[in-house]
């Protein structure tokens, strides 16, 4: 009887694998090559593209291509995906032995995705319109929202604020994939200049007015403005005291020889100013208007 003969499986070696291009934004086509050479012929079959998520055990299938021959004795197997994650992403593959070809597992490399330069985003900032006393804060809340693909941090500023007043956000950058935050406005009451130390606060913060600074005044400012009259209201009776207490004190400063001065601060008026968000990898710049009204 002939002896039967037993045929091994062809040796697989030189498993190698690259991605292209890196880095790359997120969204864009990102394509691995897996390269793999036998011993007595090309091998052939599909191999396993994998994503591994260190330092967890998770790993996540991206997808299969077949191994197409070439020249020689080595076959390529292409795999192109645009989902990959922001960040440094650990990729892999692998190659299951056949009755013909042994298996194989390629290198572990490493794809970094960007933010994508594409898309925009929206930015809106409530409650709008915003009322605030002098030398109070109003608070609002800041959302960043993207649109269209948009995958990169938005930087947050303030623009065209009025006089003395400041913004502060609580978070002022918003990461990739959007969220919100609390913008503070910062209003300044009338005081001394080169000092902190307010004459009167507005009517919106812990009540309509704080002690004079200098109580001196009191009775000057009640001689100068009738407290009753036809025609004048009783918020507007308020707010000329409060002037006229700014500028009574300037007054007797200047009369008195004193080195002091009187700084307004934040004029009561109703003012537009924007928040403005620009995107941390591109030029992309968003604007919400705001109105904020100052009050005595």
């Amino acid at each position: 009887m002939p002896t039967a003969i037993a045929v091994l499986p062809d040796i697989t070696s030189a498993p190698a694998l690259t991605g292209s291009p890196d880095p790359s934004p997120a969204g864009n086509p990102v394509t691995f090559t897996a390269t793999l050479t036998g011993s007595y012929a090309a091998p052939t079959g599909p191999v396993q593209f994998v994503e591994f998520f260190p330092p967890t055990a998770l790993v996540a299938v991206l997808g299969t291509a077949p191994l197409t021959p070439g020249p020689g004795l080595t076959s390529t197997a292409t795999f192109t995906t645009t989902t990959l994650p922001l960040g440094t992403d650990t990729i892999s593959a692998g190659y299951t032995a056949t009755q013909d070809f042994d298996a194989a597992t390629f290198p572990t490399i490493t794809e970094t995705i960007t933010p994508s330069l594409s898309g925009t985003f929206t930015i809106a900032a409530t409650p709008n319109p915003v009322s605030v006393g002098v030398g109070y804060s109003a608070i609002l809340n800041v959302t960043v929202t993207p649109q269209a693909g948009f995958s990169q941090g938005v930087k947050l500023a303030c623009t065209n604020l009025p006089s003395e007043a400041s913004c502060i956000f609580l978070s002022p950058t918003i990461a990739a994939g959007g969220g919100a935050t609390t913008l503070i406005v910062q209003t300044t009451s009338p005081h001394t200049c080169g000092t902190a130390t307010p004459y009167f606060y507005g009517s919106l913060g812990k009540g309509p007015f704080a002690p004079l600074a200098l109580p001196a005044l009191a009775g000057l400012v009640l001689l100068i403005v009738p407290t009753r009259g036809p025609g004048r209201s009783p918020g507007r009776r308020r707010w000329l005291r409060a002037l006229l207490a700014v500028a009574a004190v300037a007054a007797i400063a200047q009369i008195s020889g004193c080195s002091t001065c009187t700084d307004l601060g934040t004029r009561p008026a109703t003012y537009t100013f924007q928040v403005t968000g620009t995107a941390t990898s591109s030029s992309t710049t968003q604007a919400q208007a705001v109105t904020l009204t100052v009050t005595i």
